[in-house]
């Protein structure tokens, strides 16, 4: 009935050794007494009984309890005697209902004078050990709530446990919000030069705030709401800030070269519209001097009359506005010099043309009378080149792009609803892998290509439906004020009607070639082919991903491109050795390039090629394979290139890596986790790429090399700024990449495990640790620890 107890659990403290004495002395005496249940006969096994439950009572009611200072002690105290009163449980029969009554309320009285043990001691402890605390006692409350005997204590244990959670939460997401504070305070605003920059280093700390905020309303703990919102606004005011120094800069360099060329001039007057129409954004946040308004006032005034385009005198009134809506007296001779703008025409001086994105070159004129000059004002909209189907791109790249069904179909052959569908779609997300296309661009095209796949898909085709529904739907929700200006005032979108036929190849041509001409209209001719070889590879990638075609058609149309550019400016990676690999026409000049964009077949040649040249010194072919150059391997530079995708190619990297370093595991196992300059490890950068297939089987590949414990430590290593892997909301399926990641850490454990077997003793004790603080920890510990 009774087993040998482990008496070693209590710890050994100086409050609890008497407490220790007295749990060793009832141990003893249920012992002898199991001894006399054993030899007694039936009619007095229930007597016998009762004397142990009056044992058990009896030390619930100890008043050496009153003198232990910590919930831990008096809570596996607790658990002791919970677990000897089990073992008599199914002894029990209904005349020990009284005794056992008595010792459910005799518990839950100590459970909650624990409970409020806890809650003083909550301040005090590593906030870890407080909710490892509080599980245990939620855990003995659940046990005890289960059995058959009620309570009325059990409402008062359940309302303590309410509050101790709550006090808790809000120290946790304190805690958290701290974090986030700090992070966002070591950015320093003169590091960065460019805006896009800026937003991508703030953005994962607002993201996280705003989670933070979203937790923080949902438990109700006010003072976190408002230190979130506090944390927000100085965000803003550093996003504000940053804005309103670029706009002085470009208005510095226009008064620092008085003596520039008109040309010059209004290239710089125009630069200045954009910085100022966001700094006019947030114009609550900022402080503004009366030099800074009359600053800027004069700089738009100035800028018309140079170039003399409407967009000055929008913002001209929009300052206006802001500046002097409480002081008439300056507001009135501005928008008195607007009205007479726009209702006239100063035939007194030549205007020059403007293209919205290039400026054309000036006109040279001869002066003249100024009745025979005439100004007119110029359209805004860009010159497309021509949109004939029939016309040829010019290079190689652009034509293989535009004809690249041509791979997959015969000549006149049809295109499938579905299929067509799910190219439009994959090409949709793929837009948004051109670097050097501004993103108002990117907004139009992604819209008119998924809107177009929408048209096309059928209700047979719920899946790719929901998907692009999905789709339309993020894009709407994250640029919902651009593309509600755009339908309103798009002919194209006011005549659209509902489902379309399906695209024959012309048709399906004639919308590539179209996008190529809107690309050409904003994008150099020299840097044309790497725009198009980039928007290849990221639709490949996305109809791999999407798997809504076959990938042997993926395959024969991304071998039907031709013109590719495998150079370090076409991968956005540095060369790691000037060794080159040809397979066919392809021409690898590094493992980057190979590891980017080579097929399995033409890295294995590529890899046999290296290692035949190095073949009298092996150690220079490792070195070729992992030496990091400026802090980079070059599995580091080929995953910075958002199009890597290939799981065949990492594997098989990998693999020759492992096979080169032989039985030196502990160096292999450290080149899993290696860092570069800022912290990233390749599982971050696979992380933040956005394929799933990707990340998994990287992770799969971590487990099986470094064991649960190692692969516990790379979930947590962090970069410099204190980022573990996690992918950036910008990126498709992120939430299911950093749900994937979180669950992976939740579910292993830092702590090494023991070794010593399960023993099945009736004493040993049920309560461990419900969680154990995360360790963060970075990559060059593997190097001691495997």
């Amino acid at each position: 009935m009774i087993a040998q107890h482990d008496s070693t659990l209590i710890p050994q403290e100086s409050d609890s050794i008497a407490l220790n004495e007295e749990l060793n002395q009832l141990i003893a005496y249920i012992q002898l007494r199991e001894k006399e249940f054993h030899e007694a006969e039936e009619s007095f096994k229930p007597f016998i009984l009762g004397t142990a439950l009056n044992a058990i009572q009896k030390s619930l009611n100890s008043p050496t309890l009153q003198n232990i200072k910590t919930a831990h002690t008096t809570l596996d105290y607790l658990a002791e005697i919970i677990k000897i009163q089990s073992t008599i449980q199914s002894y029990l029969s209904e005349l020990h209902n009284p005794l056992i009554t008595k010792i459910v309320d005799s518990e839950f009285i100590l459970l909650l004078n624990i409970a409020t043990k806890a809650l003083h001691e909550s301040g005090e402890l590593p906030l870890d050990h407080a909710w490892i605390t509080f599980g245990r006692i939620l855990k003995l409350h659940n046990q005890l709530t289960s059995g058959t005997t009620p309570s009325a204590k059990a409402a008062d244990v359940k309302e303590a446990l309410k509050t101790l959670s709550g006090i808790l939460l809000s120290r946790e997401l304190r805690q958290k919000i701290d974090e986030e504070l700090n992070r966002f305070n070591s950015l320093k605003l003169e590091a960065f030069t460019e805006y896009n920059d800026l937003i991508e280093a703030l953005n994962p700390i607002k993201e996280r705030l705003i989670a933070l905020n979203q937790e923080a309303q949902k438990e109700q703990v006010v003072d976190s709401i408002a230190m979130i919102s506090v944390v927000l606004h100085q965000i803003d005011v550093k996003v504000a800030l940053f804005m309103k120094r670029q706009l002085d800069n470009t208005i510095e360099q226009i008064q620092r070269n008085q003596w520039a060329t008109v040309y010059n001039k209004q290239q710089w007057y125009f630069n200045i519209l954009s910085p100022l129409n966001k700094v006019l954004n947030v114009f609550p946040l900022l402080e503004w001097s009366d030099e800074d308004k009359k600053n800027y006032i004069n700089q738009l005034h100035a800028g018309y009359e140079l170039c003399r385009d409407d967009d000055f005198l929008e913002l001209l009134a929009r300052c206006a506005k802001l500046f002097y809506s409480d002081k008439p007296e300056q507001l009135l001779p501005i928008t008195q010099f607007i009205t007479q703008s726009r209702d006239t025409v100063n035939s007194a001086r030549s205007i020059l043309k403007k293209k919205r994105v290039h400026f054309s070159e000036v006109e040279q004129t001869e002066s003249s009378s100024s009745s025979k000059e005439t100004a007119t004002h110029t359209s805004k909209k860009p010159r497309l080149r021509d949109d004939d189907p029939t016309e040829h791109p010019q290079s190689l790249m652009e034509s293989s792009f535009v004809n690249i069904l041509s791979s997959v179909l015969k000549p006149e052959e049809p295109t499938s609803r579905k299929f067509t569908a799910a190219m439009l779609g994959a090409l949709a997300r793929a837009i948004w892998s051109i670097k050097d296309l501004d993103n108002s661009n990117k907004i139009i095209m992604d819209y008119d290509l998924i809107k177009r796949a929408l048209r096309l898909c059928r209700d047979t085709e719920p899946r790719l439906l929901d998907h692009l529904n999905v789709q339309l739907g993020k894009l709407k929700e994250r640029y919902a004020r651009q593309l509600n200006d755009y339908e309103k005032f798009s002919v194209q979108h006011q005549n659209e009607t509902g489902a379309t036929e399906t695209l024959t190849q012309d048709q399906f041509k004639h919308i590539l070639s179209n996008l190529v001409s809107q690309i050409a209209i904003y994008i150099p001719p020299e840097s044309m082919d790497c725009a198009i070889e980039q928007l290849v590879n990221k639709w490949m990638a996305n109809l791999r991903e999407a798997k809504f075609v076959s990938a042997q058609f993926i395959d024969q149309m991304e071998n039907g491109i031709r013109g590719r550019t495998l150079s370090t400016k076409a991968t956005s990676s540095s060369p790691s050795s000037s060794s080159s690999q040809t397979s066919g026409n392809r021409t690898f000049h590094s493992i980057t390039s190979a590891l980017i964009s080579a097929t399995p077949d033409e890295l294995a040649i590529f890899l046999d090629t290296t290692k035949q040249k190095m073949a009298d010194q092996p150690d220079y072919y490792l070195q070729y394979l992992t030496n990091p150059m400026h802090g980079k391997t070059p599995l580091h530079n080929a995953l910075c290139n958002e199009q890597f995708h290939n799981q065949s190619n990492l594997i098989a990297y990998l693999n020759e890596i492992k096979a080169l370093y032989g039985t030196n595991t502990q160096q292999f196992h450290s080149f899993l986790v290696c860092q570069t300059k800022s912290g990233f490890t390749f599982l971050h950068q696979i992380a933040a790429l956005g394929s799933m297939d990707l990340l998994i089987c990287f992770t799969d590949l971590l487990k099986k090399e470094l064991g649960l414990e190692g692969y516990a430590r790379a979930l947590r290593i962090q970069t410099q700024n204190g980022f573990l892997p996690f992918c950036n909301s910008k990126v498709a399926h992120y939430q299911e990449i950093n749900t994937f990641l979180e669950t992976e850490r939740r579910s292993t454990s830092t702590q090494r495990t023991p070794s010593a077997p399960d023993h099945h003793s009736f004493f040993r004790t049920s309560l461990e640790a419900s969680s154990s603080t995360q360790q963060h920890i970075r990559g060059d510990y593997f190097s001691s620890s495997q």
